[in-house]
């Protein structure tokens, strides 16, 4: 049994855990919860790497909250860090010798390592230094945890930082321990496929427990979201809850959650924001979500998120960024994708922008692409915003390979005294390579867009390029075309057509029962669709 009774946590003037309230009976327990809500802390105060600011923390009845590190570790608690420690000079048996407390021999500590899935003869005479990877070490750390057998394992985000196959080895490994444990097993984590082969999970928000039960209630993680994120994750995403499979959902500037599937790795950036996602070659079928939501007025935030799609896939990725703004300031997302796709691979992008809010903030988002098309490889982007965005500069560039397509079809309305510019270059490399860039839109009020395509045919290709345009009231829409055929066999076509809606067009709607405004927004609707 261990027990948190009134415990709060303070690091300088930010209070991370608040009158916590926790006792922890089963074998297998997963805490999980937001970036921020305290998860690494928990873990950190039940090894005595710091200590409650207020409270007291039991085990088996023992008030342990005084103890040091080394007191709670021969008392019975492990930890595994998050990123394990590398040593120059210490080798895997000496590391595991020192976990089980004594000296090992050779056959004890290759005993170990094979519990962990490592071929023993090529690690335990190894130096734990940066010549071993971050799934071995993961596993080393594991094997030095089940050489001591102590009544108490604590592993902070095990997967943080190892590739798709180290973290299905990882589970396999949790599941034998799972098997044969006869102390507790406490586990840090957002990753779905740990959480279910927990016998309980502890979900930790805005600094205290908001749920503890069964893996049934996996099912209500949505709890932690407020309705109006809820609501910007429904217009951007079509999500009414947080998604099953592949999912990374950014609220607020941090990472509110992410899971990998089989086929699907997501890992969080190490030296910036944002996340690099793997998509394993042949994955057919598959989706992943990255929403992105601001519900705090004056957040500004710079994300960079890298895909890299592997050879014979065919996947869908969900993306989009919604903002509520309900202060004076402006709130910001400005993200940076950049997309690797593999021979034969097929992929379709959804991105949908939303803004809201009953605030004089203003909402900005400025999106930024950078795509890479392989041979044989085609990838369609459709990218939409309808509402609310004061103010958009989006730019994509391309580079297509031979026999590769890039289909684009850009949806926007802008109303007030919005602004929407968007910039599309692509260059046409291979032969036989080709692209359909194609912007809709509707400028309202006096708001005023800008579309600018530059296609470059460096081989025989074939580009096409058009912008159509609805002006309304008064405002004022611009089409920049640049076309360049640098081979003779390059076949290029731009074509523009802005202008209001056509009078006759309005008085057959109305003939059939609409009022002018109802007949205006029926052709608003259908020409965006």
């Amino acid at each position: 049994m261990l027990e948190f009774r009134n415990v709060s946590y303070s690091a300088g003037d930010k209070e991370i855990l608040k009158n916590v309230n926790l006792a922890l009976d089963d074998r297998f327990i997963a805490i999980t919860g937001p970036n921020g809500s305290g998860k690494s802390t928990v873990a950190k105060l039940i090894a005595g790497i710091i200590k409650p600011t207020e409270g007291r923390i039991f085990m088996n009845g023992e008030d342990i909250t005084d103890m040091s590190i080394t007191e709670r570790a021969r008392a019975g608690i492990s930890f595994a860090f998050q990123q394990p420690v590398r040593f120059k000079g210490i080798k895997v048996k000496d590391l595991i010798s020192l976990a089980a407390g004594k000296s090992t021999t050779i056959s004890e500590a290759c005993s170990y390592l094979s519990e962990v899935g490592l071929c023993a003869k090529d690690y335990v005479n190894r130096e734990v230094d940066g010549s071993l990877s971050g799934g071995e070490l993961k596993r080393i750390e594991i094997a030095m945890i089940n050489a001591r057998g102590t009544r108490i394992s604590v592993f902070d985000e095990p997967e943080a930082g190892i590739d798709l196959w180290s973290f299905n080895n990882l589970i396999e490994v949790f599941e034998k321990m799972h098997e044969r444990t006869n102390g507790m097993i406490i586990i840090i984590s957002h990753q779905e496929r740990i959480l279910n082969i927990a016998d309980k999970i502890v979900v930790l928000a805005n600094g205290g427990v908001a749920d503890y039960g069964s893996k049934n209630i996996l099912r209500g993680l949505s709890v932690m979201m407020d309705n109006v994120q809820k609501r910007l994750l429904e217009e951007v995403a079509g999500l009414h809850d947080v998604p099953q499979g592949a999912y990374s959902l950014r609220v607020n500037g941090e990472l509110y959650g992410k899971n990998s599937s089989e086929n699907i790795e997501i890992a969080a950036k190490s030296d910036k924001p944002g996340i690099d996602i793997y998509i394993k070659a042949g994955t057919k079928n598959e989706s992943l979500h990255i929403p992105v939501i601001l519900s705090q007025s004056g957040l500004k935030e710079l994300v960079y998120n890298d895909f890299h799609i592997g050879e014979d896939c065919d996947v869908t990725i969900v993306a989009g960024c919604g903002i509520h703004n309900g202060g004076n300031e402006t709130s910001e997302h400005s993200g940076v994708h950049s997309f690797f796709v593999a021979k034969n691979a097929r992929v379709k992008y959804i991105e949908k922008h939303y803004g809201q809010g009953d605030g004089n903030g203003k909402n900005v988002m400025n999106p930024e692409s950078y795509v890479e098309l392989d041979e044989n490889s085609y990838m369609e982007m459709e990218t939409v915003q309808i509402k609310g965005v004061d103010s958009t500069n989006r730019k994509t560039t391309a580079k297509v390979s031979k026999n590769a397509t890039l289909i684009v079809q850009e949806k926007i309305m802008t109303h007030g005294s919005q602004t929407a510019i968007t910039e599309f270059e692509v260059e046409l490399n291979g032969e036989d390579s080709g692209t359909h860039v194609v912007s809709r839109s509707v400028a309202r009020d006096s708001s005023h867009q800008k579309f600018i395509s530059r296609i470059k045919g460096n081989n025989r290709c074939s580009g096409h390029t058009e912008c159509d345009a609805i002006i309304m009231d008064d405002a004022t829409v611009s089409a920049v075309p640049e076309i360049l055929a640098i081979n003779p066999d390059a076949s290029l076509i731009h074509e523009a057509a802005i202008g209001k809606i056509a009078g006759e067009q309005l008085i057959k709607l109305m003939t059939l029962g609409l009022t002018e405004k109802e007949a205006e927004e029926e052709i608003v609707n259908g020409f965006l669709r």
